[in-house]
């Protein structure tokens, strides 16, 4: 075969740019889409293509570097502009003491107690400190004291018509109850005493003019089981005396807390708790055996005209219960009715 010699206008193949392959950048370079006017153009249209490769590929390069360094100046502004907490973890007090660095920022941040809800959960959630999650309520970060200060104890005694204190309600209580009272009544478990009830701010009595400068009193309410009588009491707390005394019969106020449960523990300890402990097995799936296993909230009892099961209460202490599973759905116990004075269960007639 005959070689014809290489003219000084050839280009040699491996600098031939193949025409039937489009370039990445051939639709996005207005210079290299005008240097390239007909594929089948004559050989040396080629030469000023080619001559201008370096400088497109410095152009392009620039175009790159640009976008790059634009691409991190927005990530550093938009890392800038989302604020401390926006990623739903715990705000904590500004200042020296308070920020972490480095490492240990970078620990606190992302596996720490504070990082919660920052992380993967296994109900699939958005991760990472730019997870959208609900801005918390409270106080910004920069306006929460570092050292936050102690309620303190509630004062021992109030002033005016200020609710009774805590200290106020047991000196109420304690003067309440002399000897006597004590060593006649009994509680809603039999124990020695009356059974407390309600202690209140009392108004002030027709002599005082000034309600402002009146002492302050309590009307102490009990119960005593033992002649099934409500008695009163009114405690002068700024000297400390018992100023007066009532009881009568027939007077049922709402149960203490203490009532409701004896109602609750006499109710389940009796035969006649078997249709709650039924309904407990079918809710819950396992034997009802003692009141812990319930809630209850207690109500007072008073027979109506022509009621025999329960005709006593009124005079006695009654309650009807409303019982639910701890935790849980009520149980239908409003029919039966507990006798606290007689330490019975009255079942639905």
């Amino acid at each position: 075969m005959n070689s014809r010699a290489p003219e000084p206008g050839d280009i040699p193949a491996e600098e031939k740019p193949p025409h039937d392959e489009a370039r990445p950048d051939a639709a996005t370079d207005p210079e290299d889409a005008a240097g390239r006017q007909d594929a089948a153009g004559p050989r040396d249209a080629a030469e000023p293509d080619n001559a201008a490769e370096p400088e497109r590929r410095s152009r392009l390069g620039r175009v790159l570097v640009g976008a790059g360094l634009s691409a991190t100046a927005a990530l550093v502004s938009v890392a800038i502009a989302i604020p401390l907490g926006a990623s739903g973890e715990s705000r904590t007090p500004t200042g020296p003491a308070a920020k972490p660095s480095g490492a240990a920022a970078s620990a606190t941040s992302s596996a720490g107690p504070s990082s919660a809800g920052a992380g993967t959960g296994s109900s699939g959630g958005a991760t990472g400190p730019a997870a959208s999650a609900p801005p918390e309520p409270g106080v910004p970060a920069d306006e929460v004291p570092a050292d936050s200060e102690p309620m303190g104890p509630a004062p021992a005694k109030g002033t005016g018509r200020d609710p009774l204190t805590p200290d106020e309600i047991d000196a109420a209580l304690r003067i309440a109850v002399d000897p006597k009272l004590r060593e006649s009544a009994r509680t809603a478990t039999g124990a020695v005493g009356p059974e407390p009830l309600t202690v209140d701010l009392a108004d002030p009595a027709p002599e005082d003019t000034d309600p402002d400068k009146a002492p302050r009193r309590a009307d102490v309410y009990f119960y005593n089981y033992a002649d099934n009588t409500l008695v009163k009491r009114v405690v002068n707390l700024t000297t400390g005396k018992l100023e007066r005394s009532a009881q009568a019969p027939n007077m049922q106020p709402a149960p203490s807390k203490t009532e409701t449960a004896e109602a609750l523990r006499l109710l389940v300890a009796s035969p006649a708790g078997a249709s709650l402990k039924a309904q407990y097995k079918s809710v819950v799936g396992s034997e009802l055996t003692g009141p812990e296993q319930l809630e209850a909230n207690g109500s007072s009892y008073i027979a109506g005209p022509g009621d025999k099961a329960t005709g006593q209460c009124g005079a006695h202490r009654c309650l009807v219960l409303f019982v639910k599973v701890r935790g849980g759905v009520y149980l239908d116990t409003t029919r039966t009715v507990v006798d606290l004075s007689a330490r019975s269960v009255i079942p639905p007639s």
